[in-house]
């Protein structure tokens, strides 16, 4: 989930599903997320989920996370996972 209200974002992603897009779950190793404003890195931090306040101005923003389960799924599968999502003003 990924929302706007005001200057706050809530970010909640689902961050594991499968090629039929039934949601799935994995321990996560690391996990990063990058908040973009207009082609510029405003956020860049460890984990994915909760609260980033953002300037009232309408933008384009893309968010990305990038995550890497742990576990013998890390070890079949060592790239990790990335989740662009863009926002755009209204």
């Amino acid at each position: 989930m990924l929302s706007r209200l005001g200057d706050r974002l809530t970010v909640s992603p689902t961050l594991y599903s499968d090629a039929e897009g039934r949601l799935g779950s994995a321990i996560t190793a690391t996990a990063n997320v990058t908040l973009q404003r207009d082609g510029e890195t405003i956020v860049d931090r460890a984990g994915t989920g909760g609260w980033i306040d953002v300037p009232a101005a309408p933008a384009e923003y893309t968010l990305t996370t990038n995550t890497t389960p742990q576990g013998s799924g890390a070890a079949q599968h060592p790239q990790p996972s990335v989740v662009d999502v863009p926002l755009r003003p209204r």
